[in-house]
């Protein structure tokens, strides 16, 4: 009995460790190369339709640095990996989503980047279908993560990029053409490799993990616009300064490993560095064009440094992620509830994914309907603007099936909404409808962060972020790729019956409203004061259900074609035009 007590007992304590453990989720670590290799190979194969995996070797034709270990415990050429998150079965219908460039670090020792880059791309792909807000991101952007540029850094955890036929070890952030010499540039594949996404993508965030001290960090942080750490400000300052503080705020404290993220230009946050990639990411096109003539790995084509006007537009945050390059492992934290400020086990990495999930929202300005509801000739509707900041003019509007004009409610405004930290601005209104029938239905905002646009900086906005939401006649275009300015963002198109209420189309295309001449309703005048309501939580009444999921037919892709289109240059054949084997991936315009 003594041996079946004490095996009964032992079983009771396991069951209670492996409970608790269960409990407080699953605690982040540290990954090596290979465990980094073999979950994103992982990532691709579980979702097909969402995420593809290239190397920066055979995409781009890039040489490799170093032997990098793998699960055999053997050495085979380190790789840079590159993987994008999109919805791909509706990417080709839909070029102009805003891209994100996450790199996880180009400092080989500065490692907790990394692993929020791989755990991003966990949370993003495991939640799709299931959150409609993460739903809602991979829909309608497209985010290439790069978790190890330097990847042989990486793997020896030294903070440049070690070549075998130099003594020296390469800085890969004083690598890019951007305040550097000519020759000086460009010298590590790290650098190429970022250069290459560049070159085919119109990208309106980058965000590059560092450690060593606790900032977000935008431009300016050059030579050029810095003298004894006072940096001129950046033309695009005021969106650079909400976008980092919204970033700071929903990141948080690290589960009190850190202070809230110090928020500010480069060069008086940090010091001011030549070469950097952020400025380099925000204004190689545009304020400081050099063309590189590098003589390491077999030199590299100047012509990949001579870019066209709008490859580099792009807000780039420096984000140091902690005094410390490498935590305790404990401090990274678990999964418990990763997006939720101060959260259960909250640390390094959640901070960080709340971070680039606040990132991704603001690309671009979205407008979701909430709440539907028709009583008698009276239809109400709440809403909200997502991916903003201020929400100057926005309403309802409805159009009879079969008849040639549509009905506006009155102008509201307020703030802009922040689902993902729960800051919510509700917009609510009512307009006159029949009471037969059935009726489709947008909501729709205009000159939404019109405020970004002002110059508060030295000169006129610059990057993409900004022009694509407050200037029609912004325009770059490759052959999958595009760039579009607008003042007005709209919601899906519902098709709702009149008489029960019922939603009998959550996605009604091919309406141009634009067409539809207003009958009754509200022009383009101020909003009246009390027009939107906050707070109205996610649980009221009558929500609309998530969208359905389209049906998906994956495309093999394995192309290695790209080009170096000039502006507004493109492909002038349709993409079914292609057999599968050549359909270009989104890196390839």
């Amino acid at each position: 009995m003594g041996t079946v007590w004490k095996a009964t007992v032992l079983c009771l304590w396991l069951a209670c460790v492996l409970s608790k453990s269960s409990a407080e989720g699953r605690g982040y670590k540290y990954l090596a190369y290979h465990e980094i290799q073999e979950s994103l190979q992982k990532a691709a194969k579980l979702y097909p339709r969402l995420a593809k995996l290239e190397s920066a070797q055979e995409v781009f034709d890039l040489p490799s640095v170093g032997n990098c270990t793998n699960d055999q415990g053997l050495q085979e050429d380190c790789r840079i990996w590159i993987l994008e998150i999109t919805n791909w079965d509706t990417r080709f219908e839909d070029r102009g989503r805003p891209h994100m460039l996450v790199s996880g670090e180009v400092h080989g020792d500065e490692v907790v980047g990394p692993q929020v880059a791989v755990e991003f791309i966990n949370l993003l792909l495991s939640n799709y279908g299931k959150d409609e807000k993460i739903t809602r991101l991979i829909d309608t952007r497209v985010i290439t993560i790069v978790p190890t540029a330097n990847a042989y850094g990486y793997e020896t955890q030294t903070r440049g990029e070690l070549h075998s036929d130099r003594a020296e070890v390469l800085d890969p952030n004083r690598d890019f053409a951007f305040d550097q010499d000519p020759d000086m540039c460009m010298r590590t594949v790290a650098g190429r490799t970022i250069n290459e996404l560049f070159l085919t993508h119109f990208y309106r965030i980058l965000i590059t993990f560092h450690g060593g001290t606790n900032v977000i960090g935008y431009e300016w942080g050059d030579t050029a616009h810095c003298r004894s750490r006072v940096c001129t400000k950046a033309p695009d300052n005021l969106a650079m300064v909400k976008l980092s503080n919204r970033m700071r705020e929903y990141a948080g404290k690290a589960g009190g490993y850190e202070s809230e993220y110090k928020v500010g230009d480069m060069g008086s946050t940090v010091y001011p560095v030549r070469g950097g990639m952020e400025d380099w990411g925000y204004g190689a096109s545009w304020n400081d064009r050099i063309k590189c003539n590098p003589r390491t790995l077999g030199g590299y084509d100047q012509e990949r440094t001579d870019y066209r006007d709008g490859s580099h537009r792009c807000l780039s945050f420096l984000v140091e992620t902690g005094r410390e390059k490498r935590p305790d492992e404990q401090k990274l934290g678990t999964d418990e509830e990763p997006l939720v400020t101060g959260g259960k086990g909250d640390g390094h990495v959640p901070r960080n994914l709340r971070l680039l999930m606040a990132a991704a929202d603001a690309l671009e300005p979205y407008v979701a309907l909430k709440n539907v509801t028709v009583d008698a000739n009276n239809l109400s509707c709440t809403w909200y603007v997502g991916g903003a900041f201020v929400v100057p003019k926005t309403r309802i509007e409805v159009a009879y099936p079969g008849e040639m004009y549509r009905l506006t409610s009155h102008m509201a405004a307020g703030n802009g909404s922040f689902p993902f930290a729960g800051k919510m601005s509700m917009f609510s209104k009512s307009i006159k409808v029949r009471t037969r029938g059935s009726v489709y239905l947008r909501a729709v905002t205009f000159d939404t962060d019109s405020d970004l646009a002002r110059n508060m900086g030295s000169g006129e906005p610059q990057s993409h972020f900004v022009q694509s939401r407050s200037d029609p006649d912004w325009f770059y275009e490759t052959n999958f790729s595009r760039v579009q300015g607008s003042t007005v963002f709209q919601s899906k198109t519902l098709h709702v019956s009149l008489e029960t209420g019922e939603k009998l189309d959550d996605d009604v295309t091919g309406i141009d409203w634009d067409k539809l001449p207003i009958e009754d309703g509200d022009s383009l005048d101020e909003p009246e004061d009390d027009d939107h309501h906050d707070g109205l939580e996610d649980g009221d009444k009558n929500l609309l259900p998530e969208p359905v999921l389209l049906s998906m037919v994956h495309h093999q892709v394995r192309s290695r074609r790209y080009s170096s289109l000039q502006d507004n240059e493109y492909y002038d054949g349709d993409s079914e035009d292609l057999e599968d084997d050549e359909m270009p991936l989104q890196r390839y315009p």
